[in-house]
């Protein structure tokens, strides 16, 4: 295998209870052909001296410094822009890679040259609890039809392409403080493909006082309008011109709230509309259109605020509108409702 340059970027803002342990995992990878990027986003801890004591011991480390607290699509922008590696591997401050992941995920790009973006398998790490967030999908079109619904790859888990991103001149939207990630997969899924490597190659911190849960719960409507543009501008670009009502109910149903609990809507009828109209305008394969709507209208089910046995029974209105049976997804529907009750 040819060893290609990998800029590792990591963007900084008060991070001085992590940023060891995530350095600490990037310096000792496997493999070594790295330029480390940190660009530190006016950080008032302890966070850039600690950046510094780490450069003093490995000269792959690059520190640059925006001169005040610019925000985290304006930083990613600096990391594309200073990037010097063929690949760019995103982390963020809080996580920890795994030995060997830049080496899989080199490997997979070297080999499947088709692909601009590979994600991984990752754990989740919470408060109390870790989970093994495992992928559904892994074929390239599988993963754009998940993306018209939300996210299919964690961005600290991502390798991206680095002439993909240059020759189209792809960038983060700045006007985005959150999901700007979810709109830069959208841009690339325009020209490129994704994939993840099947295996558990990091560990992703969540629920904790970083920047994104500050904003989701101090910017909550701000949060649901910019989600709402980046699905709009989605259902604009493959066709799915549904009408108002139907519209509506999709940027309701699939905004990232995990908690509704105002349901007035028949979600059977309108991933009926949308298997007609894939199927009518021939956007994607139809078996894997429905298998992964099914599953994207399924896992927003288990999130309903609402009793269990109305939950099941939106499910089977919707196993008989989409004719696809999948009753593992009603076992996952039923043990959530009864997890986040006890806990």
């Amino acid at each position: 295998m040819s060893t290609p340059l990998v800029t590792v970027f990591i963007p900084v803002y008060n991070a001085q209870n992590y940023i060891e342990s995530s350095l600490n995992s990037i310096i000792n990878q496997s493999y070594k052909k790295l330029d480390i990027l940190v660009i530190d986003d006016g950080s008032s801890d302890n966070t850039l001296e600690i950046l510094k004591a780490f450069r003093s011991q490995d000269n792959r480390i690059r520190i640059l410094e925006n001169e005040n607290n610019k925000g985290i699509p304006y930083t990613r922008n600096r990391g594309l822009n200073n990037a010097k590696g063929e690949y760019l591997a995103v982390m963020d401050a809080d996580d920890i890679a795994f030995t060997d992941r830049i080496k899989e995920q080199v490997s997979f790009m070297e080999i499947y040259k088709n692909i601009d973006v590979v994600g991984c398998n990752f754990i989740e790490l919470g408060k109390k609890l870790f989970y093994k967030k495992k992928s559904k999908f892994y074929d390239p079109e599988e993963l754009k039809i998940r993306l018209l619904f939300a996210s299919p790859i964690a961005n600290p888990s991502s390798m991206i392409r680095m002439s993909t991103i240059k020759y189209n001149n792809i960038k983060y939207d700045e006007n985005y403080f959150v999901a700007q990630d979810y709109d830069f997969w959208f841009k690339i899924s325009k020209v490129g493909n994704f994939a993840i490597v099947p295996k558990f190659l990091m560990k992703y911190r969540v629920d904790h006082n970083n920047i994104s849960n500050q904003t989701r719960k101090n910017k909550a409507l701000a949060r649901r309008k910019v989600i709402q543009e980046i699905h709009t501008k989605k259902l604009n670009y493959y066709g799915f011109k549904l009408d108002e009502k139907a519209y509506r109910e999709f940027l309701f149903f699939f905004d990232d709230n995990n908690n509704i609990n105002n349901y007035k809507i028949d979600i059977s009828e309108l991933a009926s509309k949308m298997i007609r109209i894939n199927e009518n305008n021939n956007v994607f394969a139809k078996d894997k259109f429905k298998r992964v709507l099914f599953y994207s209208f399924s896992i927003k089910i288990g999130n309903l605020n609402i009793p269990l046995m109305q939950k099941i029974f939106i499910y089977f209105a919707l196993l008989n509108r989409t004719k696809f049976i999948n009753i593992k997804e009603l076992l996952r529907i039923i043990i959530k409702h009864y997890y986040f009750k006890l806990n």
